[in-house]
């Protein structure tokens, strides 16, 4: 509780409106793309991505509020980058309530695996979407970019697969990019912490126990108290103890 170091973390991307701009996936998945892909390549695997979603205005004030950075924030979360997928498969471009386009995402995706078995994913041959690190400067985090993840997903969308079957790959490349970078990081212990939001995903979570499993790495979670924003408070009280 007396401290921590920052190690890794998903790159930054713009996120239009801040905290109001989480009602709506699909503007997240736009400034996302809009952010990470190149001008051809944007040309080239969006074009028909936004009809019907997105209003010509909404675009055009999307396109001003990226370019000249207004009420854009920036972002490394993990939930927002499940809306951004949920939003692009058309699984779930507006939310009214908490969590929504992540927890559809998931159930889109459970719709692979009879009988919830995990197991299955082997035999289904799913492999992870491709992602890269990015090393800064000595002393800083390790960055994981997302850019070659959302091609793999468009490209996946583009030749008609289903979206059941997006949404499980790109569940088991989340387990993979958290995996992998522990392992780069070789922090030493052999223990992982998994904590936070995004692990009130049953999907994600036993797939990333399954793996560390074979890694024979030990997983240490929460039992006691919400992984997500509910067990910030106790956080802050074990926090201002350390430094009385």
């Amino acid at each position: 509780a007396a401290g921590y170091q920052r190690l890794a973390h998903l790159e930054y991307l713009p996120l239009p409106g801040g905290d109001a701009g989480v009602k709506y996936p699909l503007r997240i998945a736009y400034a996302y793309l809009r952010s990470l892909l190149s001008e051809q390549e944007w040309a080239a695997e969006t074009a028909d991505l936004w009809k019907g979603w997105l209003k010509k205005q909404e675009i055009a004030m999307l396109e001003q509020q990226l370019a000249h950075r207004y009420r854009v924030f920036s972002t490394s979360s993990a939930g927002r980058l499940f809306d951004a997928v949920s939003a692009v498969l058309g699984i779930c471009t507006q939310v009214t309530y908490e969590g929504q386009a992540a927890i559809e995402l998931e159930s889109v995706a459970w719709t692979w695996l009879k009988d919830g078995d995990i197991g299955q994913l082997e035999q289904l041959g799913l492999q992870p979407y491709a992602f890269e690190w990015l090393e800064g400067p000595v002393g800083t985090p390790l960055q994981v970019t997302v850019k070659k993840l959302f091609l793999g997903i468009l490209q996946d969308r583009r030749a008609g697969l289903e979206n059941g079957w997006i949404a499980l790959r790109f569940h088991l490349s989340i387990a993979a990019i958290i995996l992998q970078t522990v392992l780069r990081l070789d922090v030493g212990d052999h223990s992982v912490v998994i904590n936070g939001g995004v692990f009130q995903n049953k999907l994600l979570t036993e797939i990333l126990l399954t793996q560390c499993a074979k890694r024979q790495l030990r997983v240490l979670r929460t039992k006691n108290l919400p992984p997500g924003d509910g067990g910030i408070a106790y956080g802050q009280v074990m926090v201002a103890n350390a430094w009385k």
